[in-house]
């Protein structure tokens, strides 16, 4: 563990509190009606469990014996008819149990708020520097996850469906657990209005990057930063950044997370570069911490 020193980490209470309970609409009448509906097509079920999530209700149920579990999602146009739901999503199995799930979206969604995560638990007792919180799952537990364990993430989806805003999360989640000594930012931002609010933060190895030029640059800068830490560790031997903090603590090489807004638009305007040094990174800086 590297010591903060004398850099205090943000107090919670900057951040806003969750209110509003989701509404499910009538729990009893749906679960009657995909019962009846599927037994209409011959398959008996038995609802086991609801569980109600932020955006969505989660009907567990678990199907007759000898009942093929491609009839149960052949029929999921007939479901959301009789439900009257779209969209309606089937999850067969449900990971870890021996059940089918039907999520049905709520008709009325509670937002998620980053604080009521950055307080939870399983944020706070993580050993992991580089966790985050991703958000509620679909009974309205708290995920929290590792960075370092990912190793890398890509947040992918259409115009205004909140790319922007899991790249927020991911990068206050992590101010709220590490000092500058123990992590370094290199934010990029073609877009030039989202990350520019950080550029007061002292996790900053740079300025927020707004054109492809100095992109280009930062990402040759970070390839040789990596053979430089791998010369380190070959030094000092040992594999990765974990092992090198818990034989030399007092000199600290902190992680690096580099995240890019917009990929898309520098992989259309300069691809064949950046794509190699992203692949480069990818497969192999996890190891010394970027």
């Amino acid at each position: 563990e590297i010591p903060l020193g004398d850099y205090k980490l943000p107090p919670v209470d900057l951040l806003d509190k969750e209110t509003g309970e989701p509404n499910a609409g009538d729990i009893k009448i749906y679960s009657a009606i995909i019962q009846k509906t599927l037994q209409n097509f011959d398959i008996p079920v038995e609802i086991a469990e609801v569980n109600i999530g932020p955006t969505v209700t989660q009907y567990a149920f678990k199907p007759a014996e000898g009942i093929k579990l491609s009839r149960i999602t052949a029929l999921q146009n007939d479901l959301a008819l009789a439900l009257a739901a779209h969209p309606l999503r089937i999850e067969a199995p449900i990971p870890g149990k021996a059940l089918v799930g039907i999520e049905i979206p709520n008709k009325i969604r509670a937002q998620v708020r980053l604080r009521d995560l950055v307080e939870s638990e399983g944020f706070k007792n993580s050993p992991s520097p580089l966790v985050f919180a991703l958000g509620r799952d679909v009974s309205g537990s708290p995920v929290i996850t590792d960075l370092a364990k990912m190793p890398h993430v890509m947040v992918a989806g259409a115009t205004g469906s909140g790319k922007t805003i899991a790249l927020n999360n991911l990068i206050l989640s992590l101010l709220y657990r590490n000092s500058p000594a123990q992590l370094r930012f290199i934010l990029v931002d073609p877009k030039r209005v989202e990350f520019p609010v950080y550029n007061d933060l002292p996790h900053l190895l740079t300025p927020v990057i707004l054109d492809i030029q100095r992109t280009i640059n930062a990402l040759k800068w970070l390839t040789k930063e990596m053979e430089r830490r791998f010369l380190v560790f070959a030094k000092a031997r040992v594999r990765d950044i974990k092992s090198y903090h818990a034989l030399h603590a007092q000199e600290p090489i902190p992680y690096i997370v580099l995240i890019i807004d917009e990929l898309a638009d520098l992989m259309a305007t300069r691809g064949k570069e950046i794509e190699g040094m992203i692949v480069r990174l990818a497969q192999m800086a996890r190891a010394v911490g970027i």
